[in-house]
């Protein structure tokens, strides 16, 4: 996973680094939060009839960012190639409606809740008019006081509960987003977005027997068995709010000398 980082680290700041050549180099210190939904895709349950995958389950986010904007020109709000580093904690969640019997039309419902910590490394451009479009990989460790399970409904008997080793406590994101500055000043943006966080690698730590994920728990069994084990990788889609402080900036003076300059404009 240190690899992976590094790597993305690396291939963002060398991008980064060729536009900062040319222009001048802002600071922003940034504070974000999100609101939106979670869904955990599984090959096996999508295409099963006896599995409900409840499409809204309660997703949210709150951290901070620190982030340098290369700027094609002066101005520090628009046509600007921006790495942000973003850490902090998010919540998500999945309920399932398993149907233990094919012959009837009785089921139970599973809620599974998750906490982790979140470090992003994005890549941002911001045109003219303050859209934005980002994209990056998101590294996520589970926390294993915020993990929970709720049993509900019509069962045939107590369903196993799962461990918090079940799953894989380091998870790998692609994260995408976009959005718009509807308020820019001197020293601060606001901003509102749509992300996208897709988990690449298993949310399992490991395979099943009865290859059907969390909804093995002892009670439901498939109609059909599985023909071969699916990773579990949930989506997260948020609505975002973000609001970034422009703290300083390093550029290249007329004179041809390099200067920074903090918190005075």
């Amino acid at each position: 996973m240190k690899k992976t980082m590094l790597l993305a680290l690396a291939l963002c700041l060398g991008a980064s680094g060729a536009w900062a050549q040319t222009g001048v180099t802002w600071f922003t210190l940034g504070a974000k939060g999100g609101y939106g939904t979670s869904y955990f895709f599984n090959g096996n349950h999508i295409n099963d009839d006896l599995v409900g995958l409840v499409p809204f389950n309660q997703a949210f986010s709150f951290g901070g960012r620190f982030a340098l904007n290369f700027t094609a020109g002066q101005r520090s709000h628009e046509n600007n190639l921006n790495l942000g580093v973003e850490f902090g904690a998010s919540r998500f969640g999945q309920r399932y409606e398993l149907q233990p019997d094919p012959n009837t039309t009785e089921s139970y419902t599973k809620d599974f809740a998750f906490g982790a910590t979140d470090l992003s490394v994005l890549l941002r451009y911001t045109g003219q008019y303050g859209g934005f479009f980002e994209l990056g990989p998101t590294f996520s460790t589970l926390k294993a006081e915020h993990f929970s399970q709720e049993n509900s409904g019509p069962m045939p008997a107590e369903p196993l509960p799962f461990a918090f080793e079940d799953f894989a406590a380091q998870r790998t994101a692609l994260s995408m987003g976009f959005g718009i500055a509807p308020v820019k000043t001197t020293y601060v943006d606001l901003e509102l977005g749509l992300r996208f966080s897709y988990t690449l690698t298993d949310f399992m730590a490991q395979e099943d027997a009865l290859m059907a994920g969390l909804a093995n728990d002892g009670v439901f069994v498939p109609a059909v068995p599985y023909e071969q084990y699916r990773k579990t990788s949930p989506l997260v889609v948020q609505a975002t709010l973000m609001v970034n402080y422009y703290m300083g900036y390093f550029g290249v003076a007329s004179c041809r000398k390099p200067g920074l300059k903090l918190f005075s404009y």
